[in-house]
């Protein structure tokens, strides 16, 4: 059932739901899980806005999916909401979330030097006016609005997704529902193409035994593969705290790994002040860094193999820029590569392989030209990525994302990887596109060279919605 403000029982645990438009989808599953929702609109008062912030803050309430609509937008660029939103938007942060825009919401209009355009409506006419309905929701928001929203989004690190129909809305919150109701902690795709793809999967065994015997978490690992990647999930038992709980201290977890291979000691301190038993400190330890060592070998031998394939894709690439080019030798070829490709005792770097050093390292000290230098940097970060299969489009997005991806760089690589994947699931290339789709409407605003129209174009065709 919905349920409304006056039927919130003391201690339910409840869902939020915030928006004109709720799916069958979502509200089903939450019933038939025994769930209840609160359903709110922002089609109201700056209290009502207010009100909603404090069932989405409470230590009942498991998580939240709100949509947003122009109007909405409209509302949050004016003094008498600015505290309503910001109360909203820090709840937000505190939840896992699900913000939803229309796609054409974000968009620039086509005039937006003359404002709205005044449209004669006839009011006895139904359809006329479920026609205006519709315009004032969906149609582009005024710059000032969408800029305000887009800043907050960043501010406030918000889980933003475009959408265009409503078949989409529905497969992306009923999704958003089900890894909720699971405890969804970690979700991540490795391209098979990827440089240290095998060695993710050892390393991220790693962090379940972490969250087992360090976090006490019963966890439970999940995903599937495809002819071009795996996609790993892990869930927890127990809710986490905020947004996926930060993946429940993966950054400890990395540093935990760091110190087993380079300081035991420290690493068993860092045992001892999370609280992990005494008795049960040398075992781990010993555990973690036996594991650490193979992990470290592994990724090394791995290295060194990538290093050769990528220094003969060069010879050949390199060799085709005729010979008016000035071309590094064989050495300073090899140096080069070897400063580009990530180092493997970086361990967490085997998860995301996205980190390639400056386009001219140091030890480099005879200045090629541009197209000499764009094909060696292109070349690895192609196979370090496993992008090599990329078209241009996909690589353009790789690109904004090495940009602008910032704190949501891995996640976002891992969408675009999964998303390029003919054989992943259609919920999850869904998410992704809707992802990007936020993603290119940030940064379109602080590059004005991109063309965002054209690669959101690109995105729908990949998910079949163009």
């Amino acid at each position: 059932m919905d349920l409304m403000e006056r039927e919130v029982a003391p201690g339910s645990k409840f869902f939020v739901i915030v928006g004109s438009y709720r799916t069958d989808a979502a509200t089903s599953r939450l019933k038939a899980t025994g769930i209840y929702y609160v359903a709110k609109s922002l089609d109201s008062k700056p209290a009502n806005w207010t009100k909603t912030a404090e069932y989405i803050a409470s230590p009942d309430a498991t998580g939240a999916i709100i949509k947003v609509t122009s109007r909405n937008l409209a509302s949050m660029r004016t003094s008498r909401y600015a505290e309503a939103t910001e109360r909203l938007f820090e709840a937000l942060t505190k939840k896992r979330h699900l913000l939803l825009v229309h796609e054409d919401v974000l968009s620039a209009g086509e005039d937006e030097e003359k404002g709205p355009a005044q449209i004669e409506i006839d009011w006895d006419d139904p359809e006329a006016v479920e026609a205006e309905y519709r315009r004032s929701f969906f149609a582009p928001a005024a710059p000032e609005a969408r800029e305000l929203f887009l800043t907050a989004v960043e501010q406030y690190g918000l889980n933003l997704m475009l959408y265009k129909t409503n078949a989409e809305l529905s497969v992306l919150t009923s999704t958003f529902v089900e890894q909720s109701e699971n405890n969804l902690i970690f979700r991540l795709y490795v391209p098979s193409s990827r440089l240290w793809a095998q060695e993710a999967d050892k390393l991220l065994g790693l962090f379940r035994d972490w969250l087992s015997r360090v976090k006490g978490e019963r966890v439970r690992q999940d995903g599937y593969h495809t002819g071009h990647g795996q996609v790993f999930e892990f869930y927890v038992d127990s809710p986490p705290d905020g947004e996926s709980g930060s993946f429940l201290g993966f950054e400890d977890f990395s540093q935990f790994l760091e110190l087993c291979g380079d300081d035991p000691q420290a690493a068993a301190l860092m045992l001892r002040d999370a609280g992990t038993s005494a008795a049960a400190v040398p075992d781990l330890i010993r555990r973690f860094s036996k594991e650490v060592t193979r992990l470290r070998r592994d990724l090394r031998h791995e290295r060194e193999a990538k290093l050769l394939s990528i220094r003969h894709r060069l010879e050949n690439e390199l060799s085709e820029l005729g010979e008016e080019e000035q071309l590094p030798s064989t050495a300073e070829l090899a140096t080069w590569v070897e400063e580009l490709v990530p180092d493997e005792r970086a361990l967490t770097s085997a998860l995301t392989a996205e980190a390639v050093a400056p386009e001219r390292p140091q030890s480099v000290t005879i200045v090629y030209k541009p197209q000499v230098i764009s094909t060696v940097h292109g070349v690895v970060t192609q196979e370090v990525q496993g992008s090599v299969n990329f078209g241009p489009d996909a690589r353009q997005i790789l690109e904004l994302i090495e940009r602008f991806g910032e704190r949501e760089r891995a996640e976002l690589t891992s969408s675009l990887h999964e998303l390029e994947d003919p054989d992943s699931q259609r919920s999850s290339r869904l998410a992704a596109a809707g992802r990007m789709k936020a993603f290119l409407a940030r940064v379109g605003r602080k590059a004005e060279e991109i063309g965002t129209p054209l690669l959101i174009k690109y995105l729908e065709q990949k998910t079949g919605l163009a």
